[in-house]
């Protein structure tokens, strides 16, 4: 198994946190994992600090249909078989990337919000997970 844990952003709080002790937690089991995220983020400083490998092709927060080529590209030249996404916006940033690769996606919510999601762009999106975390 190839993870790649995503979380794309400037911010250090409980998501980023949970993020890179599951990724050490699944290191040590002797998984490979990778942490993708921002050039000199703060996941990226404690990634460093921690020893995890780290990936920092860029992942679009906007027009993801259009993107999805170059995702695609970079999940398999690293082989990932797995994509853990830590925000919201992953999920349909991700959707649609299954036809173009062979890999699990998982998503792991940290935050929930009060607004509907029953249209079709969601109903497409979420259907592309394999697996939804739900921390208690």
């Amino acid at each position: 198994m190839r993870i790649a844990h995503i979380l794309p952003n400037m911010s250090w709080g409980g998501a980023e946190i949970y993020m890179l002790q599951l990724a050490e937690w699944q290191k040590a089991a002797g998984l490979d994992v990778t942490v993708w995220c921002q050039e000199n983020s703060p996941i990226h400083i404690e990634a460093i600090k921690k020893g995890l490998q780290i990936l920092l092709d860029p992942v679009p927060l906007r027009r993801p249909l259009w993107s999805l080529a170059s995702l695609a590209k970079t999940i398999l030249s690293k082989k990932f078989t797995h994509l853990q996404i830590h925000w919201s916006g992953g999920v349909m940033t991700f959707a649609g990337i299954k036809y173009f690769c062979d890999v699990k996606v998982l998503y792991h919510p940290h935050m929930f919000t009060d607004y509907r999601k029953k249209d079709i762009f969601h109903f497409l999106a979420y259907r592309q997970l394999d697996l939804v975390f739900a921390a208690g």
